[in-house]
């Protein structure tokens, strides 16, 4: 159980350098299996932000970086 508690705490301190950096682009269109994973920086921060409980935060968000959804 410590070692899963450090595993833990190495990842969450990883993302939170990722989202402190600002790190997010706009989806790209059309579809392209070569850049397929480049919305993940975005997605991730989204999802850190609504699991702080800043719902509207991760909303407006992905409103802001895909007006088109």
């Amino acid at each position: 159980v410590p070692q899963a508690r450090t595993a833990i705490k190495a990842n969450v301190a990883a993302l939170q350098r990722t989202f402190a950096s600002g790190q997010g682009k706009e989806p790209k269109e059309p579809y392209d299996s070569k850049t397929a994973l480049d919305d993940l920086p975005l997605v991730r921060k989204a999802l850190q932000l609504f699991l702080e409980s800043k719902m509207m935060e991760s909303e407006d968000l992905l409103n802001e970086k895909d007006p088109t959804k």
